[in-house]
Order: structure tokens, then sequence, then C-alpha cells
């Protein structure tokens, strides 16, 4: 693969980088505001929580209850965790609507790097 095309795949590569993750958003939330109210986490949220004792755990939410509430981590272990002991949680979420939107700009951009190679190898085909 010459130098051109290495550019071109490294353009899609951020493009769609990018599109990912105009498609999330990650928001700070109090805990108190976690807890229970209209901001409070919900089933299937994703949430990455720091205990006050440092530890730090990327979950996602099964339940949420008054004094703790239950996540599953990457390995698919359960994990309960209090209220009491939360120092932050940050909440991920999805954009389903710019996730659908993003799609066809991502085939897009992947049929305009497929030329772009297609016509860097034809030309470099032509200067030898």
């Amino acid at each position: 693969m010459n130098s051109k095309m290495h550019a071109a795949a490294s353009t899609l590569a951020c493009l769609c980088m990018l599109l990912n993750t105009a498609c999330t958003t990650t928001r700070g939330v109090e805990t108190a505001d976690a807890m229970v109210g209209e901001t409070a986490i919900e089933k299937g949220d994703k949430v990455t929580v720091t205990l006050v004792t440092g530890d730090r755990y990327e979950l996602e939410v099964v339940e949420n209850k008054d004094d703790y509430f239950i996540g599953t981590n990457a390995a698919g272990y359960g994990e309960t965790v209090y209220w009491d002991e939360v120092h932050s949680i940050e909440v991920t979420t999805v954009d389903v609507g710019k996730s659908i939107l993003a799609t066809p700009v991502v085939i897009a951009g992947a049929a305009i790097a497929i030329v772009v190679i297609a016509l860097a190898s034809v030309m470099s085909m032509g200067a030898q």
C-alpha cells in the first residue's frame, strides 16, 4: 500500500471515529440527582463511577435503588455500588437518532475513500 492509500485509509478512520463520538454524550451527574428524580440513572445507562476510595468502575445500570445501584461490568459480572461510597458519577448516553443519521455519512465516506484509493492506484500505475 502506498502513501496515498495510507492517507485515504487514515482519513476514513478519522471520519469514522469523529462520527462515533458525535453519537455519544458523557455528562457528570450529581450523586443526589443520579439517585432519584428526573435525571436519575436508569436501567441500560452506561456509567463511570469513582468511589471515595479512588476505585473506578465502568458499568451498565441494571437497577437503581434508594441506597445503591446494581450494574454489570464489561465481563458481565454484577457490581453493587452504595450511594454513600460514590465520589462522582458520569453517565454516557448514545443518541440513536444521531447514530441513524450518521450511518449514510459513514457509508458515503467509505465510498469516497474507495474511489480515492482506486484513483490513486490508477494514477500511480500511469506514472510508471
